[in-house]
Parts: structure tokens; C-alpha cells; sequence
């Protein structure tokens, strides 16, 4: 259940983001 939440708000910072550094170091 927690792994669903996880992946939307990753799912969403890419959105947001893009290809910021943060996405990198932060793998889920």
C-alpha cells in the first residue's frame, strides 16, 4: 500500500520536475 503512495509522489515529482539532480540521488 505505502509502495503505491511512494511511486504517485515519485511519479509526480518527475512531472514537476523533470530531470532535476534531487531525482537521481532519490530512487525509490
Amino acid at each position: 500500500m505505502r509502495r503505491m503512495i511512494v511511486e504517485l509522489l515519485v511519479k509526480q515529482h518527475v512531472l514537476i520536475c523533470g530531470t532535476c539532480p534531487y531525482n537521481d540521488g532519490k530512487r525509490y
